[in-house]
C-alpha cells in the first residue's frame, strides 16, 4: 500500500459554519429529502426479541413532536433535558428534538446508583427529564431531592407523577420550527464523574476525522453501522451514533442487556458493514462464537476499536471471523478519538496507539508544558488550534459550573489527557504505564 498519512494530515482543513446544528445534520435534512425520507436510519433489536424499523422520515416526525411538546411544557433554548433510558430509538428522537430546540442534552446510565444520578441531576439543574421503565424506580424513589425539575416524561412508565410519552406526542403537531443555533452552542452535557462537560454542536463536526478514517473511509452506499457503546457515553454518540446519521446511513441499536452471543446472527441479518466497540467486547464475542453451530455470512467491511491495545491474536481472529482488519482508536470525552489507526491509508504498527487524525495537533509534554523530544516519554495533549491555526471543534467546550477545573487540565493551549506515552521516529505513538495525579474533574462521584 502507499502511505497517504503525511498527505492527508498536511492538507486536512476544518470547515466550520457559523450555523449548525446536529438534529438538522443528522435527521431533518434527511427527511426533507423526498429521495432519503424512506431510507432507514434506525433498525432497532430488544434483548427481548422485539424489532422496529425507523425510517428518517419517521425519525424526524416523531423528534418533531417531542419538539413541540417540550416547547409547550417551557423547555427553552439552553435549558438541561436528562435522558435515563436503555438504548432505543426514543432515546434519539429526544436527542433529537434537544437539539432542533437548541437545549442542552444531559444523558445518563439508567445503571447509575440514586447517589451519583441525584448528585449530577442536581448540579446539571435539568428542568425536564425523559426516562423509561430500566430508570423508573431510581427516578420516582427520589423525586422531592430534585427541586429544579419541572416536569417528568416517561416511556412505558405508568404513574400519575409522570406525563406518558405517547400521551404527550399524540397533542403535538409534526412538524416544527428549529431554533437556529451556532456551531459554538452548548448541545451534550456529559457526566463520567461528578463534574459535567459541555459539548457544542461543532463537537460532531471535530470527531468526523477519527470516524471516517478508523470506518475506512466511511461511507459507502449502503453501510449499516451496530455499536454495543452506550449513547450516554461519548464514544457512543460521537464515535459511532451521530457520524453514521450525518453521512444518511443506518444505525443498528441494540441495548446493553442484548446478549452477546446472539450479536453474530444480529450482524448476518442486518447486513452490518460497520462496527465500533470496546477490544474487551471482541473478546466476549469470541468467546460466544465458539458455541455457534452453524457457519455465518457476513458484510463486514470495517471495524473500529475503543480502548486497550487488541492483542495480534486477536487481531487475527478478526481477519479469521471477519474478513477485517480493526482500527484501533483513542481518545477521551473531552477530545474525541484523536490516535489511532487507518490500515487502508497509512501502515499500521500493531502494539501502538497510531498517529492523530487528521485535524488533531497533539504533543508529548513535560510537567512544564514543554514539547518533548522523540522517544522520549511525555503526557499526551491535545492542542486548542490544528497545525493552520485553526480551532479544534473536538475539543470539549468547557467544565459545567467548574471553570477553575481548567487550571488542572490545561497548560497553555495544551489539554492534559493524563496518559503518558513516547513517539517514535514515524510518528507512531507508544503508551507508557506512567500516570498524572488524578484530575478532580474526572473522579467518580
Amino acid at each position: 500500500m502507499v502511505d497517504q498519512y503525511q498527505s492527508l494530515y498536511d492538507s486536512f482543513r476544518w470547515h466550520v459554519p457559523t450555523h449548525f446544528n446536529i438534529g438538522q445534520e443528522c435527521c431533518h435534512r434527511w427527511a426533507n429529502s423526498s429521495v432519503d425520507a424512506r431510507r432507514i436510519a434506525v433498525f432497532y433489536e430488544s434483548h427481548l426479541g422485539s424489532r422496529e424499523i425507523w425510517t428518517y422520515e419517521r425519525l424526524a416526525s416523531t423528534a418533531n413532536q417531542l419538539a413541540n411538546g417540550l416547547q409547550r411544557i417551557g423547555v427553552r433554548a439552553g435549558d438541561r433535558v436528562a435522558l435515563i433510558t436503555a438504548q432505543r430509538p426514543e432515546a434519539l428522537v429526544a436527542h433529537i428534538a434537544c437539539y432542533s430546540l437548541g437545549a442542552v442534552i444531559v444523558p445518563f446510565s439508567p445503571n447509575n446508583t440514586p447517589q451519583i444520578l441525584e448528585q449530577r441531576l442536581r448540579d446539571a439543574e435539568a428542568r425536564v427529564a425523559i426516562f423509561d421503565d430500566s430508570a423508573s424506580s431510581l427516578m420516582l424513589s427520589k423525586l422531592s431531592r430534585y427541586p429544579t425539575l419541572k416536569q417528568l416524561i416517561g416511556i412505558e412508565v405508568q404513574d400519575d407523577r409522570v406525563l406518558h410519552w405517547r400521551h404527550l406526542l399524540l397533542r403535538q403537531p409534526n412538524t416544527f420550527k428549529p431554533t437556529v443555533t451556532r456551531a459554538s452552542d452548548p448541545a451534550i452535557l456529559l457526566y463520567d464523574g461528578p463534574i459535567g462537560m459541555l459539548l457544542s454542536h461543532a463537537a460532531l463536526i471535530g470527531n468526523l476525522p477519527a470516524f471516517v478514517c478508523s470506518q475506512d473511509w466511511f461511507p459507502h452506499g449502503g453501510d449499516v453501522l451496530w455499536s454495543p457503546i452506550e449513547w450516554f457515553r461519548a464514544e457512543g454518540l460521537l464515535h459511532a451514533l451521530l457520524p453514521t446519521l450525518y453521512f444518511g446511513q443506518s444505525v443498528v441499536a441494540t441495548n446493553e442487556s442484548y446478549p452477546v452471543v446472539k450479536v453474530p446472527e444480529m450482524m448476518q441479518r442486518y447486513r452490518v458493514t460497520s462496527a465500533c466497540l470496546p477490544a474487551e467486547m471482541l473478546e466476549t464475542i469470541r468467546l460466544h462464537s465458539q458455541a455457534l453451530t452453524a457457519p455465518l455470512s457476513f458484510k463486514l467491511r470495517s471495524m473500529a476499536t475503543t480502548g486497550n491495545i487488541l492483542s495480534q491474536d486477536m487481531r487475527d481472529w478478526c481477519k479469521q471471523m471477519f474478513d477485517v482488519t480493526p482500527n484501533e482508536t483513542f481518545g477521551q470525552r473531552e477530545t474525541g478519538q484523536i490516535l489511532g489507526h487507518s490500515h487502508s491509508k497509512w501502515p499500521m504498527r500493531p502494539g501502538s496507539l497510531g498517529k492523530p487524525f487528521p485535524g488533531h495537533r497533539i504533543a508529548l509534554i513535560d510537567e512544564n508544558g514543554q514539547t518533548v523530544q522523540t522517544g522520549e516519554t511525555g503526557e499526551i495533549a491535545l492542542n486548542r488550534f490544528d497545525q493552520h491555526g485553526h480551532p479544534d471543534p473536538g475539543l470539549f467546550s468547557g467544565f459545567w459550573r467548574q471553570a477553575e477545573h481548567a487550571n488542572h487540565a490545561f497548560a497553555g493551549d495544551w489539554f492534559k489527557t493524563g496518559l503518558y506515552a513516547r513517539r517514535d521516529e514515524d510518528g507512531y505513538y507508544w503508551r507508557s504505564e506512567l500516570r498524572v495525579p488524578a484530575d478532580p474533574s474526572k473522579l467518580e462521584a
